[in-house]
């Protein structure tokens, strides 16, 4: 019985540079070069011999956006997603369509997006400053996206995503 593995993503901040070239030369796979975020720090992305996945960056900026979004715009995306409603859910706020919740508010910092298990990886993979895993029991079953160091075009894309998932093929 194969497990699916958990990646939980550390970032740590240093000297870039230094850190991956330190890091090829003891084995590391470099998965994501060092480069440049559009929201400040430089950061890069590796995988040691254990298959532990590590995230460095210099910390410039700390990973908010520009102009960091709150929890009515995150709302209104969700909303103006075609038919798209907002309903109660055990005291959280959910977004569905056609009866099917593809995301929900648990606190004001924070919507859970419901996407596939590729998708979920890959958007804490590529937005670890923003984007955190959320098991239920043993099953991968969102990501959690903190609002305030999350773009807009990637909580845009993520609430679509998900709506497409959940969504009638008619309106796909």
């Amino acid at each position: 019985m194969s497990a699916t593995p958990r990646i939980t993503p550390v970032l740590i901040y240093c000297d870039i540079l230094a850190a991956h070239e330190r890091a090829r030369a003891a084995g590391a796979v470099i998965d994501h070069p060092p480069q440049d975020q559009p929201y400040g720090p430089r950061e890069y992305g590796a995988q040691d011999s254990e298959g532990h996945r590590w995230w460095f960056g210099d910390g410039a900026g700390v990973a908010v956006p520009p102009e960091p979004m709150d929890l009515a715009e995150v709302a209104q995306l969700a909303r103006g997603l075609p038919e798209a409603v907002e309903q109660d859910h055990h005291s959280m706020r959910s977004f569905r369509i056609d009866g099917k919740i593809f995301a929900t508010v648990p606190d004001e910092q924070h919507v859970r997006i419901m996407l596939d298990q590729e998708d979920i990886l890959a958007a804490v993979a590529e937005e670890p400053h923003a984007c955190t895993e959320y098991w239920w029991g043993k099953r991968l079953a969102c990501v959690v996206v903190e609002i305030e160091r999350a773009s807009r075009p990637l909580v845009k894309e993520l609430l679509e995503d998900a709506w497409r998932r959940k969504a009638p093929a008619r309106l796909r």
